[in-house]
């Protein structure tokens, strides 16, 4: 089933013998980057190492899935890897969030986290040997049935055939493994990309139907018996703190059910979401500013603009781009701004979050569940292991719900903290936009000369902007030599840090140059492919402009810029033909 089960002990449910009950085999598969298998349960009805499918008696097949969905179709990618394998019928094919566990974690990350555009590459090879083995064993469970070799079966859409004719579906072999106590192969081998008959060919999302019927669950959708709802009235100055409070108009409405601070600010409690937003915007009251009150756009750009005129923490130095503008008769220069920019997700930031004395448990659209586990525990005094989250399908994100703050949760808990009912905080788009997090704001310098054949000769770039790593526990990844990563990604021609790669273009003489400004007055933050948000648009404008200082026109100059580089410059080769430039 996709939508999440009620029972907060969901992992204790799978791991048990009760699933004997519910004819369901659950088919444990190795991740290589997991940590020691889940011993099997004695008399259990299901195999399990790390990661599962499930296979149920109607041949239903359930993928349980550790990355998560907001509309990058990444569900429906992971269980093509499996289904490529495994030769199901896509028809019966289900989808279930995974448990916050790290058998689940990203291989590239090392922690449960879906962001970089990294999922389907991470799971390519695990997901397709999860489906191959699951096959395997289901191939020697019939062999067993039908007291036959293997070369005498095949599979197809759920179901293995004998060459005689006789057919059983994959989850009419649960006995047989179960009796025998069967388990996967250690190794498989898996299909080559010439017997692909799912990779790379169109299939229907598989979370689809339930969006279109209204059956989707997302983390607006969560209701909980006796829930009530909080609206927080935040602060207009980000950091400030509550100095006092005048909630006699908001106890006034009818519906209003209590007001108390939390972190965030100062939150209404309601028995609807529109009272406890009524109430927040009825509330007065009085802040502490901590001296950031005269901060804005204007003065950080004011700022940004002076600081690429100087001298930055030095990213790349290749040839003497200096010498080559100190020796130039002209040196062609030019500054691109890029403002604070707001992930405004199509759904509304939300969490729903129930805190017993002993355990928490929250319901949450979120990228980053490992981290927000981490921090709820911390927060509340628990093991992490008594913080469950059930994760949601949700409406957008572009790394607003990879908060390493986990801000959008904590609200939640912390209005949640003292009542005996979940509390759901919902944020409203102004809140959103004025009190969330950002790509930073960004200042490019750029000075370039081009040689006698008006191709680019040298190249120097400044780079000004708060670094969003930066004290992080990412710090010491994501930072190299005081600079964030992420200031400078897209504007390198050599790798950087943990980016093994750099530009297409190769320019003789390059310099590029980083300022991290101090983080105060907002949070800067992940969004959407983060670097090349704004070095993109500076790199390629600017490599524009030099063309037109050149007298060249501009795809012709990429074309010679990336004559090293056959993979780009074929691709260029590509588009220059398809749009007949």
């Amino acid at each position: 089933m996709s939508r999440l089960p009620a029972d907060p002990s969901r992992r204790t449910f799978l791991k048990s013998s009760s699933m004997l009950a519910t004819g369901s085999l659950l088919v444990g598969f190795e991740l290589p980057y997991s940590l020691a298998s889940a011993p099997k349960a004695s008399g259990a009805a299901s195999l399990m190492t790390d990661a599962f499918i499930r296979i149920d008696r109607d041949n239903t097949i359930t993928v349980l899935m550790n990355h998560a969905e907001f509309g990058n179709g990444v569900y429906t990618s992971l269980a093509m890897m499996v289904a490529e394998e495994l030769d199901i019928d896509w028809q019966r094919l289900r989808w279930e969030a995974a448990p916050t566990e790290p058998r689940y974690y990203s291989p590239i990350f090392g922690e449960y986290l879906t962001a970089g555009s990294v999922s389907t590459a991470g799971a390519f090879m695990p997901m397709r040997t999860a489906g191959a083995k699951t096959k395997a064993l289901l191939l020697q469970a019939a062999g067993i049935l039908w007291q036959t070799d293997a070369n005498q079966l095949s599979t197809d859409a759920g179901w293995i055939a004998h060459a005689d004719g006789r057919r059983v579906s994959y989850g009419g072999l649960i006995n047989v493994i179960q009796d025998h106590n069967l388990e996967p192969p250690k190794t498989v081998d898996l299909k080559p990309a010439s017997a692909f008959s799912v990779l790379g060919f169109p299939k229907k999302r598989i979370e689809a139907p339930e969006k279109v019927t209204g059956r989707a669950l997302f983390g607006i959708d969560i209701k909980r018996p006796g829930m009530i709802y909080g609206a927080v009235a935040r602060p207009p100055v980000y950091g400030s703190r509550v100095i006092a409070f005048d909630d006699k108009a908001a106890r006034a409405i009818p519906g209003v059910l209590k007001v108390k601070a939390i972190d965030a600010g100062v939150v209404v409690l309601a028995k609807d979401y529109w009272t406890a937003s009524k109430g927040a915007k009825a509330l007065t009251v009085q802040w502490d500013d901590l001296g950031l009150g005269h901060l804005s756009t204007a003065s950080f750009t004011e700022e940004y603009r002076a600081l690429s005129k100087t001298d930055g923490l030095l990213a790349e130095d290749i040839g003497d781009a200096k010498a080559v503008h100190e020796a130039a008769s002209a040196v062609h220069e030019a500054v691109y701004e890029m403002p604070y920019l707001a992930h405004a997700t199509m759904e509304p930031m939300n969490c729903t979050a129930q805190v017993f004395e002993d355990r928490c448990e929250i319901w949450v659209g979120t990228q980053n569940q490992g981290n927000d586990r981490t921090v709820v525990a911390k927060m509340l005094g628990l093991p992490e292991t008594s913080v469950v989250i059930n994760r949601t399908l949700m409406g957008g994100t572009f790394g607003r719900r990879a908060s390493k703050t986990a801000d959008f949760i904590t609200d939640a808990v912390q209005a949640a903290q003292g009542e005996t009912v979940p509390v759901q905080i919902i944020w409203s788009r102004e809140e959103d936009i004025r009190g969330g997090h950002y790509r930073p704001l960004f200042v490019h310098r750029l000075r370039g000369t081009v040689d006698a054949e008006g191709y680019p000769a040298s190249w120097h770039q400044t780079v000004v902007g708060q670094s969003i790593m930066q004290h992080t526990k990412h710090d010491p990844t994501y930072m190299v030599r005081g600079i964030d990563i992420y200031s400078v990604d897209g504007c390198l021609q050599e790798p950087f840090g943990v980016f093994p790669y750099g530009t297409a273009y190769q320019i003789p003489n390059h310099r590029v140059e980083s300022h991290n400004p101090p983080k105060i007055g907002v949070r800067p933050h992940e969004w959407r492919a983060v670097g090349h948000t704004h070095t993109g648009v500076a790199y390629e404008c600017f490599l524009d402009e030099l063309a037109h200082l050149g007298d060249k026109d501009p795809l012709a100059l990429r074309l010679h810029l990336t004559r090293d580089n056959d993979r780009m410059h074929q691709l260029l080769l590509r588009l220059k033909e398809t749009a007949d430039w």
